[in-house]
């Protein structure tokens, strides 16, 4: 039985394929958002919309951490369009069969407040 990957490694995987820069921006743009709205749903008295953004904020950032470590690292990234058209798509298809799968675990584990973080934390 092959050994379930933490997922320290499916975010290396995921910055790596989609371009450290792009998956930079894309994370700090979805940790604003969610402070945003955590915020409004705070000062409109909403104490579970509140911390559940501020949870999904974290995530985001764990994602944007991991990031900058593999840039001071001097980690080299695909950028998206390397990974995703033409000839690069057949590519990755082939390399990384179960990065659908993969993605598919990030994005829950984002959207569940806090867990992304908490993953990340006990893989080290």
């Amino acid at each position: 039985m092959a050994k379930r990957p933490t997922m320290r490694a499916l975010l290396h995987e995921h910055n790596t394929l989609n371009g450290l820069w792009f998956v930079l921006i894309e994370f700090v743009l979805v940790a604003l958002v969610a402070l945003f709205v955590g915020l409004a749903g705070l000062s409109k008295g909403s104490f579970a919309w509140g911390v559940g953004c501020f949870g999904i904020a974290a995530n985001a950032a764990t994602i944007c951490a991991t990031v900058i470590g593999q840039m001071r690292r001097g980690e080299r990234s695909n950028n998206i369009a390397v990974t995703y058209f033409g000839k690069g798509r057949e590519v990755t298809r082939r390399e990384h069969p179960d990065l659908d799968r993969h993605t598919l675990q990030i994005v829950i584990a984002t959207l569940i407040p806090f867990l992304l973080a908490a993953l990340t934390l006990i893989d080290r």
